[in-house]
């Protein structure tokens, strides 16, 4: 899949990066792929993928300590969000309210679509495939800063008085952490449930926003309740997983 679209990047990505450093190459294949399929509109997965895929990018990046590409990642996932917050309702709504999602995500997609054949993200792929490969020990030292990170925003999210926002940055923060910990070759099961029970939470209340824009209706109101309710229980889950995660999370 994508191989007409990668051609042109594949000799400009390395393969054989030093043992010492971290090479971007395989998350980088990964959006070249993803992008020519998001185009595609029956493709949902492909839609998810890509804004994976940047967020990892934009992660490593961090840790090279390269602000240069980022905003370029960030408008890219932004542009994939609203396909994506379509999507996430569609799974969860009655047959009867699909065909108005089902326009709603026509039109979210025609932008996207529109945005994926910019030269913008032709650029983008080719100035990532470019860059140097990070130190293993940039990549340590980020992950010691994000630990800390993490640790401050737990604290303030499972205060009863904690806004949305809060566990939002939590999110953030636990999701910027589970990647850096993986682009070093570690893997964390207590972060990666963490992580997975507030970006559920995160889509829940995407889903809440979308359903708040749309004209009311006898079906609009009990897809908003389910969403209100699914939206109470994930926030309980993953204030469960923070306390079970947090002590291993502290550590350095």
């Amino acid at each position: 899949m994508g191989t007409a679209f990668r051609s042109g990047y594949a000799a400009r990505v390395p393969r054989s990066p030093p043992p010492s450093s971290i090479s971007p190459t395989s998350w980088l294949q990964r959006l070249q792929e993803s992008v020519p399929i998001a185009r595609s509109a029956a493709a949902p997965e492909a839609v998810h993928d890509l804004r994976v895929s940047a967020a990892r990018l934009d992660v490593w990046l961090r840790m090279a300590g390269w602000r240069v590409l980022r905003d370029d990642l960030r408008w890219l996932r932004r542009q994939a969000a609203r396909v994506r917050e379509i999507d996430v309702v569609l799974a969860g709504s009655p047959p009867r309210l699909a065909p108005e999602l089902e326009r709603l995500r026509a039109q979210a997609h025609a932008v996207l679509e529109t945005a994926l054949a910019l030269p913008r993200v032709e650029s983008l792929l080719l100035a990532l495939s470019l860059l140097p490969p990070l130190r293993k020990k940039q990549a340590r030292d980020f992950v010691a800063r994000q630990r800390s990170r993490v640790a401050r925003r737990g604290r303030v999210a499972q205060k009863s008085t904690a806004a949305p926002e809060d566990l939002h940055r939590l999110r953030r923060a636990v999701r910027r952490l589970r990647y850096a910990l993986e682009w070093t070759g570690s893997r964390d099961p207590l972060l990666e449930e963490l992580q997975g029970a507030l970006g559920e939470l995160n889509d829940a209340a995407a889903g809440l926003r979308l359903i708040e824009s749309l004209p009311e209706s006898a079906a609009l109101r009990e897809l908003r309740a389910g969403f209100e309710r699914e939206s109470q229980r994930l926030r309980e889950r993953a204030l469960s997983q923070w306390r079970a995660a947090q002590e291993k999370i502290g550590e350095a």
